[in-house]
C-alpha cells in the first residue's frame, strides 16, 4: 500500500477514484475490505500530492471528498453504537448533494464482518485524524483532504474515538482471552490519547460543535426511538465541560446553542445561561470553573451597536454577536447569585479594580502621566476605562432573575467611585458638544427657544408613549420589588426587543453617557442619606480642572475637556439630576445642610463694610465669594427641585424645618429667617394638598402646631425687621385651616 501510495499522483489517483465510485454504484454487493483499503491508499495520494490540489476542477474536488466520504460510511459510521454520530448511512434517493461527480455516487454500503470491528474503526478514525492534524492553516488555504477532514468529518472522527474509548467492546463475540483483553486495551488507550490530541490541536469552536452535535442525535424512526447513550452524554459531557474552560470556549458553546437562534428569545438565553452556571460535577471545584469562565465574559457583557437594522452579508454574524451578549449578561448574573464571593473574585474584580484605581487617582491628584504605573494591575488606558463602565452598566441594568441581588452588590462595590462618577457625568452633561439628560423631559426650563421647545414636547410625548408599551411588555420578566424611578433597568429586554428610542445615541461617547447617568442615578436612589456631603462639597468646593482622564486628545478627551467653560453650573445639574431621581428626601437633606454651610460662612464673615479693602481682608472677601456661591445654589436648587421635595416629602421636611426654627442663632439671622419661611411655606403647601378632604393625622398636627409655636416666636423677636414678621404672621395663618380640617 505504501508504494502504490507513493507512485500515483492526482490524475492517477482521480481515474482510480472514479472507477471505486462507479463499481460500487453499479454492484449490490461488495468486498468492504478490499474497497476500503483502496480507498485508504487513495485518500492518503490525495493527502500527499495537497500542493498540487489547486489544479483541480470542481467535479475532481468532488471525487476526493466522495473517497473520504466512503472511508467514513466504510470504516466509522456502521461500527458506531444506536444514536452515535451522523446517519452517514441514506437510502439511494436521498444521496446527498456535493458528493455526485459525474453521475457517480457514494452507494448505500452494507456493514462489514464483526471480526475486526474495532480495529477496522480506529484505523479509519486514525487515518483521517492524520489528515486533519497534518494541515499547516497558514499556508494551505485552498481545497485539500485535510480541510476537507476539518469542514466535514470532524464530528464522524470524535464519534469513532469516543466508541472505541468509552463505548461497549465491538469484539464481544469473541472469546475474552487474556490478548484480546490486552488489544482492546491498548485500542482504548489510543483513542484516549486521540482525543487529547484533538482537544488541543482543534479550533476550540469546531470541537464545542463536533461535541454538542453527538449529544444531540437522537434516532427517532423504527419502532423504539432512542436518544445517545449513557456511556457517551457522560465522556462526551467531560469533554465539553472542559472545552467551556478553555480560552474561547464559553462563546463559542453560546454560539452552538443560541447563535442562529430567534431574535429577543430571552427563554432560550436564559436556559442556556443556567445550564451553564451550574458547575459539571466533573470540575474538582467552584473555584477552578469561576476562574475559567468568567473572564471569557468580560468582552461580551458590553452592549454594542450589532448594525440594527442594517442589511447585508453580516447580519447574520450580527445577530450572533448580539445573541452571545444576551446570553453572556444572563450568564454572568445568574454566576453572581449562585456564589457571590467567587463571582466577586473573577468577575466584578478585573472590572472594578482598574476602576477604583482611577477613581483614587483623582483624590491623589496624579498626574495623567502617572495613571498607569499607578498600582498593580493593567495600564489605565481611555478604553479599559470606558469598557468597564460600560460593562458595571450592564450588570447593573440588566433585567434577568436575581437582578435585584447582582444590582446591590455592584452598587456596594462602586460606592467609592461615587464622587469621581458626579465629576464625570457633570462634565459629560454639561460639555458645549453635548445635549444633557434633562433636555428631552423638561425643555421648557433649559432656556431652548420656544420653537425647539414646542418640538422637544412633542417628541418627548411620543416617547412616553413608546416607554408605556414598552414598559408593558416587559413588566413580566422584571421582578416587581426592582422599581427604582429614572434608572434604565430591564436593560436585556429593551434590547432583544428591538424597540430602541430613534433619538437614542448609539455612539460608543452616547453609550458611555448613558451609563454614567444611570450609575448616577441608581446610586442616588439606594443611599440617599449618605450623599448629602459628597453633594454639599460638589455645589461649594468643585474644581473640574483637577480632573484626570488617561487620554488627553479623541472624542471623549473633546466632550470633557475639564477646563473649559461648562454649559450649566453644577447646581443646575445636580438639581436636574435630583429631580430626576426623585429623591425628595436627599433634597431635603441637602437643603438643611446647605442652610447651615452658609449660616456659618455668615457668622464668619466679620467685614465692616465702610472699612477699605487691605490685604488682611481678602480672606473675608474670598469667603463672601464662596458664600454668595452657597446662596446661588440653595436658589437654585429650591427653585427646581427643592419645593416639590418639601411638599412630597413632608415627614423629611417638618423634621428639618423643626430643628431649623429651634435653633436661636439662627432666628436672628434675617437673612437664614427669610430662607427657612420660604421653607415652611412650600411645607404648609404640602400639608394643604395631602389633607385637602381629611384633615392630618396626629403626628401631622403635632409638626403643624410646633411650626405654628416657631413663627409666633419669630413674630415676637425684637432682633428681626417687621417684613419677616408679618411673612411669619401670615403663614402662621395658614396653619389653622389645615389644623380645623
Amino acid at each position: 500500500m505504501e508504494q502504490s501510495k507513493s507512485k500515483l499522483n492526482n490524475k492517477e489517483a482521480l481515474k482510480q477514484a472514479r472507477s471505486l465510485l462507479s463499481r460500487l454504484s453499479s454492484s449490490g454487493q461488495t468486498d468492504v475490505a478490499r474497497e476500503l483499503g483502496l480507498s485508504y491508499t487513495l485518500a492518503s495520494a490525495f493527502h500527499a500530492n495537497s500542493s498540487a490540489m489547486e489544479a483541480l476542477n470542481l467535479r475532481d474536488c468532488a471525487v476526493v471528498r466522495a473517497i473520504v466520504e466512503l472511508i467514513v460510511r466504510l470504516g466509522i459510521s456502521p461500527y458506531l453504537s444506536p444514536s452515535v454520530g451522523l446517519p452517514r448511512q441514506k437510502k439511494k434517493e436521498e444521496e446527498e448533494a456535493g458528493i455526485i461527480s459525474h453521475g457517480l455516487s457514494v452507494p448505500n454500503l452494507i456493514p462489514p464482518p464483526q471480526s475486526s470491528s474495532e480495529g477496522i474503526l480506529l484505523t479509519s478514525c486514525n487515518l483521517l485524524f492524520s489528515f486533519a492534524m497534518d494541515m499547516d492553516m497558514e499556508k494551505e488555504k485552498g481545497f485539500c483532504v485535510a480541510l476537507v477532514v476539518r469542514n466535514y468529518y470532524l464530528i464522524d472522527i470524535i464519534a469513532g474515538f469516543l466508541q472505541v474509548a468509552y463505548g461497549p467492546s465491538l469484539e464481544a463475540g469473541l472469546e475474552c482471552e487474556a490478548e484480546a483483553v490486552a488489544l482492546e486495551k491498548r485500542r482504548r488507550n489510543i483513542a484516549v490519547g486521540k482525543l487529547e490530541q484533538a482537544m488541543g490541536i482543534f479550533v476550540v469552536g469546531d470541537m464545542v460543535e463536533a461535541l454538542l452535535t453527538l449529544l444531540g442525535q437522537k434516532k427517532e424512526e423504527g419502532p423504539s426511538p432512542s436518544s445517545p447513550p449513557p456511556w457517551l452524554n457522560l465522556e462526551a459531557g467531560k469533554l465539553l465541560s472542559r472545552l467551556v474552560m478553555t480560552e474561547g470556549g464559553v462563546p463559542a458553546v453560546i454560539q452552538r446553542l443560541v447563535g442562529g437562534g430567534v431574535k429577543g428569545d430571552v427563554q432560550v438565553y436564559y436556559n442556556v445561561a443556567a445550564h451553564l452556571a451550574k458547575v459539571p460535577k466533573y470540575i474538582a471545584t467552584a473555584e477552578e470553573y469561576y476562574r475559567a469562565v468568567c473572564p471569557q465574559l468580560l468582552p461580551f457583557l458590553p452592549y454594542q451597536d450589532f448594525g440594527k437594522g442594517q442589511p447585508g452579508d453580516g447580519e447574520i454574524a450580527q445577530q450572533i454577536l448580539r445573541n452571545i451578549h444576551h446570553t453572556s449578561l444572563f450568564l454572568a448574573g445568574t454566576m453572581i447569585v449562585r456564589d457571590p464571593e467567587l463571582s466577586e473574585t473573577y468577575l466584578l474584580k478585573p472590572i472594578l479594580v482598574p476602576l477604583i484605581r482611577w477613581s483614587k487617582s483623582q483624590s491623589e491628584s496624579l498626574g495623567s502621566e502617572n495613571l498607569g504605573s499607578e498600582g498593580e494591575g493593567k495600564e489605565l488606558t481611555e478604553n479599559l476605562i470606558v469598557g468597564n463602565l460600560m460593562r458595571v452598566h450592564a450588570l447593573l441594568t440588566a433585567g434577568h432573575r436575581g437582578a435585584n441581588k447582582v444590582r446591590n452588590l455592584v452598587l456596594e462595590k462602586t460606592r467609592p467611585m461615587v464622587p469621581v462618577l458626579m465629576m464625570l457625568h457633570y462634565l459629560l452633561e454639561t460639555s458645549p458638544m453635548s445635549k444633557p439628560f434633562w433636555a428631552k423631559a423638561m425643555p421648557a426650563k433649559i432656556g431652548l427657544d420656544p420653537d425647539k421647545v414646542k418640538q422637544a414636547e412633542k417628541k418627548g410625548y411620543n416617547k412616553n408613549e413608546e416607554m408605556a408599551k414598552r414598559k408593558v411588555e416587559t413588566k413580566n420578566a422584571n421582578e416587581k420589588s426592582d422599581k427604582r424611578t429614572g434608572l434604565r433597568k430591564g436593560f436585556l429586554q429593551q434590547y432583544v426587543s428591538e424597540k430602541i428610542d430613534e433619538d437614542e445615541d448609539l455612539s460608543t461617547l452616547g453609550r458611555l453617557k448613558a451609563a454614567v447617568t444611570d450609575l448616577m442615578i441608581a446610586h442616588i436612589s439606594e443611599l440617599p442619606e449618605d450623599l448629602s456631603c459628597l453633594m454639599l462639597s460638589f455645589l461649594s468646593d468643585l474644581e473640574t480642572r483637577k480632573f484626570m482622564w488617561p487620554s488627553t486628545e479623541g472624542e471623549f478627551w473633546n466632550a470633557l475637556k475639564p477646563s473649559s467653560p461648562r454649559l450649566h453650573t453644577p447646581a443646575e445639574y445636580l438639581s436636574r439630576l435630583l429631580l430626576t431621581c426623585e429623591s425628595w428626601s436627599l433634597v431635603v437633606r441637602l437643603m438643611g445642610d446647605i442652610l447651615r454651610k452658609l449660616f456659618n460662612l455668615h457668622q464668619s464673615l466679620n467685614i465692616n463694610r465702610m472699612q477699605p479693602l487691605y490685604e488682611e481682608n481678602l480672606g473675608e472677601i474670598s469667603s463672601l465669594d464662596n458664600a454668595l456661591q452657597v446662596m446661588q445654589s440653595f436658589e437654585i436648587l429650591n427653585e427646581v427641585v427643592g419645593s416639590k421635595a418639601l411638599e412630597h416629602d413632608l415627614s423629611a421636611a417638618s423634621t428639618l424645618i423643626q430643628d431649623l426654627l429651634n435653633e436661636p442663632a439662627l432666628l436672628n439671622d434675617e437673612h437664614m429667617v427669610e430662607l427657612m419661611l420660604h421653607m415652611v411655606h412650600n411645607v404648609l403647601n404640602g400639608f394643604s394638598a395631602k389633607f385637602s378632604e381629611e384633615g392630618p393625622d396626629k403626628q401631622g398636627r403635632e409638626v403643624l402646631i410646633s411650626i405654628s409655636t416657631s413663627l409666633e416666636r419669630i413674630c415676637s423677636s425684637n432682633s428681626l425687621p417687621e417684613k419677616v414678621k408679618r411673612m411669619s404672621s401670615t403663614l402662621n395663618t395658614r396653619i389653622i385651616p389645615i389644623l380645623a380640617l
